[in-house]
C-alpha cells in the first residue's frame, strides 16, 4: 500500500487580518460621518434654544413695559437699563447661570445665559461655535435699550424696550 502525500483541505476558523482591517476601516468612516452629523445637529439644537430664549426674554420685557405703561409708572431710564431682566421672570430659564462679572465668563460653562453685572449685559456663552461668526468670540452679549415717552427726559413712562446686541453676529448652520 502506497500512501499518497498531499494537502488536505483545512477548515478556516475566524477572519483573516485583511478582512478585519477592511471592516475596521468601514466602521471608522461611518463613525466619522455620524460624528459630523451629530455635531451639526447639536449646534442646530443649541442655536434653536438660544433664539427661543432670546424671544422669551424680549416677550418678558414687553410684558413688563406694558404693565408699567398701563399704570403710568415713571421709571428712571438709566436704572432700568442697569437691571437684570431675568429678575422679572417668575422662574429663570433652565440654562441661566446667574450673575457674574465679565472676567469670570471665560471659565464658565457654555450653552448658558449669564448676567454680567459689571457691564449690565445679558450674555449667552456659546458651546458649539462651528457656524458662529462673531467679533466677541464665543459670547453673544445684549444690553437693554429703553426709550421713554418723553424722549428728552431721563425719567418717565417707558414706551419701548428691547435687547440690543452689543456686537453684530451671524450664526449659520450649514446644510451639508
Amino acid at each position: 500500500m502506497v500512501k499518497r502525500m498531499g494537502f488536505y483541505p483545512v477548515k478556516q476558523q475566524g477572519f483573516s487580518l485583511l478582512e478585519l482591517v477592511v471592516v475596521v476601516c468601514i466602521i471608522a468612516v461611518l463613525m466619522a460621518v455620524a460624528y459630523q452629523r451629530f455635531e451639526r445637529m447639536s449646534e442646530e439644537a443649541e442655536r434653536a434654544s438660544f433664539y427661543g430664549d432670546l424671544s422669551a426674554f424680549q416677550a418678558l420685557i414687553n410684558r413688563q413695559i406694558i404693565k408699567w405703561y398701563i399704570s403710568s409708572t415713571a421709571i428712571e431710564k438709566r436704572a432700568l437699563e442697569q437691571r437684570n431682566p431675568v429678575e422679572w421672570l417668575e422662574r429663570p430659564p433652565h440654562n441661566y447661570g446667574g450673575e457674574i462679572s465679565a472676567s469670570q465668563l471665560d471659565g464658565m460653562v457654555g450653552a448658558r445665559w449669564y448676567y454680567l453685572k459689571d457691564k449690565n449685559w445679558l450674555a449667552y456663552k456659546v458651546q458649539r461655535t462651528l457656524g458662529l461668526q462673531n467679533k466677541g468670540g464665543d459670547v453673544l452679549a445684549f444690553r437693554l435699550k429703553v426709550s421713554l415717552k418723553e424722549k428728552s427726559m431721563t425719567t418717565g413712562v417707558v414706551q419701548a424696550a428691547s435687547l440690543e446686541a452689543v456686537t453684530d453676529f451671524n450664526w449659520v448652520i450649514s446644510s451639508q
